[in-house]
């Protein structure tokens, strides 16, 4: 398959000489050819639009020399401009006059005594909306010519509120007269005079053209402007004739000039140059679009792309132009008129998550998200802001070297990751705090590397490390992952003080020596700031939105210098700026498309012109009043007053302006179905006066219409003609055409990593133990616990084992991680685990200081002691971990005391049979604190049933030694080993009794583990004869209430086999999932299982099969039977 996506060298590269023109194209293109060498002045909508104008001359093959191209408000100013330097005046720029707007309505309703409520709402309730409101329409009374006290009282609806108007209209003419400053009333004002008094301030050689179109739009000022031009200097270009005669309408886009009086337009030719269609969804109605452009093998720069909905279809046309774009190029084949939304570029991303960082506390999880989105320069050196994008991009390729190099930081990715470990949650002061908590870890780290000691590791089991910790290539590699992380973690401590300065104008609490009335351009300083430093910036489209939007902040903070505006909320503008501001306009370009909104079509002379969006909705919309001047009293106050009516009027006319001078084909459409909520949509009354034309069907109502219409578009094409790219294709081989009777064989050319998907799938289908359930021999002879560089293990490594073996493989074998994830509940303090730590440091602490009082507890004396420990860890953690609140801290504190309660208690009671020997007794691994007489820094060996030998390690909370009499000890020191669990005990426990069998189907090996280093070390330390005569769990959390499971160590003595069995999985790479769904309910890479149901079910089928002898050290532990060989025989 070969798709063309890019089609250039069209129309525009090769002239239209011989297209035919519209009517104003021809008689601009004969005042271009007659007065050659005369200047003329080009008078358009905008100056994009006018460029259109003079392209469409000379690709017409005549010269269009000495056309300057102007708007009326440009040329005003031109001829205003001398005066105003005369006269030491400025043109207010919008922000100010917001901004000044805001203010003079503030002192017009406190100067009146309206502090409660006059007509106008408070501007603080009603924010920057009013103000924005009121400004137009005091705009529209000033160009209209109205100043204040040329508006009767008698023409408002209220009285109240036309005195309040011409209140604010009085004092912002005063206030621009008393700051030196004109608007555009002004310039019209002050040009109209100048040519009035000297004619001669227009150059002599010039021509001043206007189309007739643009005309029927002046009102009041802008007018009276254009007629004191003298009338010999200025010309009006008349445009395409409305209701055509019939010998004139050759082609049946034609007849489109009847388009107001559809029953009385010619018949049509039925030549195709008008269609119709309909999609389902917006999406879809452009996708159509590009499929028809396609399938008729259209140039892109011979189309044109017209929508009544900026909002909507902008941001989808942008988004469907990329898939437009083959590998390697950076801009997508089409010129928007009004530019793209900024929400494209990381600057605008990057803002938007400042912001929003702000609104929710400062939250962890948004920050994470824009370092892993790459919206942040995280190099630790404020950047320069160059004054021109072209500089800008110049300095790209040293950004990209400061983050990417070898002294770089981490990837984005494992940045963000970084940051969502810390334990931070919400609230900026937890960032300094938590940086330096990390930074002063590592340090303590790669100071315990250099001295050759194994660090400690934040480790969430005591075998998290599986090398060996005095191997000089394991401390080589830890200390290279500590400098990476140090690196790493003193960037985000730079990125995070940048941050937090461009914040300081969010807090609430006024800062030292600043007055708060300037907290909204505090706040707009700190925007620009964070933009100027931290933006990244990595593209064209990054360069000008970041240069747009530190002018536009600037604009507006400058003019908050002086104090705040009331009921103005810098963020929420902040968010309106995104939303609201374009970049990189352009106008048509060869090679590519070009969209613009409908007001601003028809002008590139194009022969394909799609226009998008015709629902009843979107055009020619509501018409709605202006909330302030009704249309009634517009009408009262002077007839150059826009109004809804004629605003809605007018729109209706554009499009009859733009059908007229169309040539070529027009394609119509509209979405007739709403995907956001499912609803309905009707088509405009516009698009039924075009189906009338087109069809004959002079009385043809709505429901003709839409039985004409050809089927509803939607997600597939309708054929492969239409494809835009492969995906599309495929979507309609497997959709539309059918679905393939074998997916493997369709797919799998094509796509190889879905055909391994496929292959994957059916293997973990059949009953045959494959690589793709977790077979990988070479995994078990590398990683195998009796080979040469086997890992020591621990008991929770072994029950990861016997509990999952897929999830072993993940861990260990592979070294995958689960993302950490630092979580904030608002509800929640600390976490299981944390509880559980807090408690393990309380209870060992606790039971270190009475054993060097040589006391046993006691529950009436020894309360207060242990209030006091778990009081003292408490105050720690809040200090590392801040409670949400105080409520929350007293509840899980009470939780604690009363846990704290539960373990003094049940220590009481069991006084009576044994004392402590020993706490957090350390094999393998580094020891606690002072020590015990117990600890080893080497793992102990272990002899399996088969010979091997594996090393074991762990963390014994407890030992206590059993007395046989109260006044003395026998000769034969017995001893039993504790761990604590401060979860639940339903692991350990069935229906509230101690589990009948004790190894849980090899999914709990602790307590022999435990029994084995202890009894090791007892003879080894203490005595030959010591023995350890039992292993237990103690439960002292408030569910449990101090449940104790023991296990005496003649009940263990299978514990061997279930050793051998899991060192057996293990060496010889077999690692199945589970046979039981519960197993996984908890697991952190439950999501990398897939469906869990599902997968159970598969191992349950090999299993059953009796050829899948690897499985047979997993049968025994599950205690399931062998299944009988099949011996292929007939019965």
């Amino acid at each position: 398959m070969e798709f063309r996506t890019v089609q250039t060298g069209g129309s525009e590269a090769r002239g239209w000489s011989v297209r035919e023109r519209s009517r104003f194209i021809d008689n601009l293109r004969e005042i271009c050819r007659s007065r050659i060498l005369d200047e003329k002045w080009l008078l358009a909508p905008s100056l994009r639009v006018g460029y259109q104008w003079v392209d469409q001359v000379a690709r017409s093959g005549q010269p269009a020399l000495n056309v300057r191209v102007k708007t009326t408000r440009q040329m005003a100013l031109e001829l205003a401009a001398a005066e105003m330097d005369r006269l030491g005046v400025s043109l207010i720029g919008r922000a100010e006059q917001e901004v000044l707007v805001g203010r003079l309505l503030l002192q017009v309703q406190a100067a009146r005594g309206l502090e409660a409520r006059g007509y106008l709402p408070r501007v603080e309730e009603a924010g920057l909306g009013l103000v924005r409101i009121l400004l137009a329409s005091l705009m529209d009374l000033r160009l209209a010519g109205k100043a204040a006290e040329d508006l009767p009282p008698d023409a408002f609806e209220a009285g109240e509120k036309g005195v309040e108007i011409r209140l604010l209209l009085k004092e912002y003419e005063r206030h621009l007269e008393r700051r030196g400053l004109f608007d555009f009333a002004d310039v019209f004002r002050t040009a109209a005079f100048r040519l009035e008094r000297d004619p001669a301030a227009l150059p002599s050689a010039v021509w001043v053209l206007m189309p007739e179109e643009r005309l029927k739009e002046l009102r009041g000022l802008e007018r009276t402007f254009w007629e004191t031009i003298p009338a010999p200097r200025r010309t009006v270009l008349e445009g395409d004739t409305r209701f055509r005669a019939a010998p004139d309408c050759r082609r049946d886009i034609d007849l489109l000039s009847w388009i107001s009086r559809p029953d009385e337009a010619p018949r049509p030719r039925g030549d195709g140059s008008i269609q119709i269609f309909r999609a389902l969804g917006e999406g879809n109605e452009l996708r159509e679009v590009f499929r028809r452009i396609v399938a008729r093998r259209i140039p892109f720069d011979e189309v044109e792309i017209l929508y009544t909905d900026s909002s909507t279809y902008l941001p989808l046309l942008y988004e469907l132009s990329w898939q437009l774009v083959p590998d390697g190029l950076e801009s997508v084949p089409v010129t928007f008129a009004e530019g793209v939304p900024p929400r494209y570029s990381r600057p605008a991303r990057a803002l938007a998550g400042w912001v929003s960082w702000i609104r929710q506390d400062y939250a962890q999880t948004i920050l994470v998200r824009m370092i892993q989105d790459g919206l942040l320069r995280i190099d630790g050196t404020p950047a320069k802001q160059p004054e021109e994008p072209a500089a800008l991009l110049e300095g790209l390729s040293a950004t990209a070297a400061e983050t990417s190099g070898p002294q770089g930081v981490m990837s984005f990715s494992r940045l963000g990751a970084l940051l969502r470990s810390l334990p931070i949650g919400s609230g900026r002061n937890r960032y300094p705090e938590a940086l330096a908590e990390a930074v002063s870890s590592v340090e303590s780290e790669l100071d315990s590397n250099r001295a050759g000691l194994r660090p400690g590791a934040r480790a969430r089991d005591e075998d998290d490390e599986a090398e060996e910790p005095g191997s000089p290539e394991a401390r080589e590699n830890l200390r290279s992952r500590l400098l990476e992380r140090h690196h790493a973690l003193t960037n985000l401590r730079s990125l995070i003080e940048d941050l937090l300065s461009s914040t300081e104008g969010a807090v609430e609490i006024a800062v030292s020596g600043v007055e708060p009335a300037r907290r909204q351009h505090r706040i707009l300083e700190g925007a620009r700031s964070f933009l100027s430093r931290r933006a990244r910036v990595a593209s064209r489209l990054d360069a000008y939105v970041h240069e747009k939007l530190i002018e536009s902040i600037q604009e507006v903070s400058a003019c908050l210098e002086g104090g705040d505006l009331p009921g103005l909320d810098p963020l929420q503008w902040l968010e309106e700026l995104l939303s609201t501001s374009h970049v990189l306009g352009m106008g048509p370009r060869p090679g590519c498309l070009h969209a613009a909104p409908l007001w601003m079509g028809g002008h590139s002379g194009r022969p394909h012109v799609f226009i998008v969006g015709l629902d009843d909705a979107r055009f020619p919309g509501a018409g709605l009043q202006d909330p302030v001047l009704l249309d009634a009293e517009r009408q009262r106050i002077s007839e150059e007053l826009p109004t809804a009516a004629s605003r809605a009027s007018r729109s209706v006319e554009i499009f009859a302006e733009l059908l007229c001078r169309l040539r070529g084909t027009v394609t119509l459409s509209y979405s007739c179905r709403s995907l956001e909520d499912d609803r309905e949509v009707f088509p405009s009354p516009v698009l039924l006066s075009v189906y009338r034309i087109a069809s004959g069907e002079r009385e043809g109502d709505q429901e003709s219409f839409l039985r004409w219409l050809q089927p509803t578009v939607s997600f597939a094409p309708s054929g492969p003609e239409s494809c835009m790219h492969p995906s599309e294709w495929w979507l309609w081989r497997t959709c539309t055409h059918g679905q393939p009777k074998d997916p493997l064989q369709t797919l799998g050319p094509s796509f190889p990593h879905l055909a391994r998907g496929l292959r994957a799938w059916r293997a973990r289908q059949s009953d045959v133990f494959t690589e793709y359930d977790g077979y990988a021999p070479s995994a078990g002879r590398d990683h195998g616990f009796s080979s040469p560089h086997g890992p020591v293990l621990s008991s929770s490594r072994l029950e990861t084992l016997g509990v999952c073996p897929l999830e072993y493989f993940f861990r260990y074998v592979l070294g995958l991680e689960p993302m950490e994830e630092y979580v904030l509940d608002p509800m929640v303090w600390l976490g299981p685990m944390e509880k559980g730590t807090l408690l393990h440091g309380v209870f060992r602490k606790f039971m270190s200081l009475l054993q060097k009082q040589g006391r046993v507890p006691d529950a009436k004396r020894d309360g207060p002691l242990l209030e006091k420990v778990l009081e003292e860890e408490i105050q720690a953690w809040q200090r590392q971990r801040p409670p949400p609140n105080r409520e929350i801290l007293e509840r899980e504190s009470a939780e604690l005391a009363w846990i704290a309660k539960i373990f003094l208690e049940e220590e009481h009671e069991l006084r009576r049979e044994a004392t402590p020997f020993c706490f957090e007794a350390s094999v393998g691994l580094p020891a606690v604190e002072e020590g015990t007489p117990l600890d080893s820094p080497e793992p102990v060996g272990y002899t399996l049933a088969d010979g091997q030998r594996v090393w074991l390690r762990g963390r014994i909370d407890r030992i206590d030694e059993l007395l046989t009499n109260p006044s003395r000890r026998t000769a034969r020191r017995r001893f039993v080993a504790w761990d604590y669990k401060t979860g639940s005990a339903r692991r350990y426990m069935e229906n509230g009794k101690r589990r009948r069998e004790p190894f849980y189907g090899g999914r709990v090996v602790q307590h022999y583990v435990y029994v084995v280093l202890a009894e090791s070390l007892l003879k080894e330390r203490v005595s030959k004869d010591a023995s350890v005569e039992a292993f237990g769990w103690f439960f002292p959390s408030v569910r449990d209430h101090g449940e104790r499971v023991l296990w005496k160590v003649h009940e263990l003595a299978d514990g061997q086999r279930v050793m051998s069995d899991l060192c057996r999985l293990a060496s010889s790479g077999v690692f199945p999932f589970t046979d039981d769904a519960g197993d996984v309910r908890w697991s952190d890479y439950r999501s990398a299982f897939g469906d869990v149901e599902e997968a159970v079910e598969a191992l349950k089928r090999k299993l059953a099969n009796s050829q899948n002898e690897m499985l047979e050290p997993f049968r025994r532990l599950r205690g399931l039977e062998k299944p009988n060989q099949d011996t292929g025989e007939d019965d």
